[in-house]
């Protein structure tokens, strides 16, 4: 799709820029009637995950919580299907909404010890999973993308087979395949397994 040529000025260098930071070479643009909208085809398909019915992911949600879970965070780990959030549950993962003027230091005794500035860096997180306490942190305006963000970083510390270890760091795998990607979203999904 030659894009640059109904595009110019500003609008054009943020989609030029948007289209290096995400150096994949299987990268389309669909123009829309809002504007220019970039995506990958993971394979041509949405998921290879049944999301969780509203009321699976609503107990097992509220299962993390111990309380009831807001509609967004909900909606947001659903689609990890019904037995990633099982084994989430019986892995003992729990999870917290943090408020915003409350640090995340007070919240985990990890992130106190390891961390204890973390809500004073130039760019705080909007979440946390605290590997030794399985533990999710989340600031009330993160319960979409940070929290499946951080629900992956639990999901993979499940799955795990040594404690306080991730799956993706004991399967050669999932190695291979970090080391030989064509590309990454962003250079922060490159930076780690």
């Amino acid at each position: 799709m030659n894009v640059a040529s109904r595009v110019s000025g500003p609008v054009l260098e943020r989609l030029i820029g948007a289209l290096r930071r995400l150096e994949n070479p299987h990268l389309m643009a669909y123009e829309t009637p809002n504007g220019v909208l970039l995506c990958e085809p993971f394979g041509a398909k949405a998921s290879v995950v049944q999301a969780a019915s509203a009321g699976d992911a609503y107990e097992l949600v509220a299962k993390l919580l111990h309380r009831p879970p807001p509609r967004t965070l909900v909606a947001a780990l659903a689609g990890f299907g019904r037995a990633a959030l099982e084994r989430a549950v019986a892995g003992g993962v729990r999870a917290v909404i943090v408020p915003r003027n409350r640090p995340f230091s007070q919240c985990s005794r990890s992130v106190a010890s390891l961390v204890p500035d973390i809500d004073h860096w130039q760019a705080p997180p909007a979440g946390l999973f605290v590997l030794d306490e399985r533990l999710l942190l989340l600031r009330p305006n993160a319960l979409r993308m940070a929290a499946a963000h951080e629900f992956a970083h639990a999901l993979d510390a499940v799955l795990a087979r040594q404690p306080r270890s991730y799956f993706s760091f004991e399967s050669a795998e999932v190695r291979e395949a970090f080391v030989n990607a064509a590309g990454y979203v962003n250079e922060y999904a490159a930076s780690g397994l």
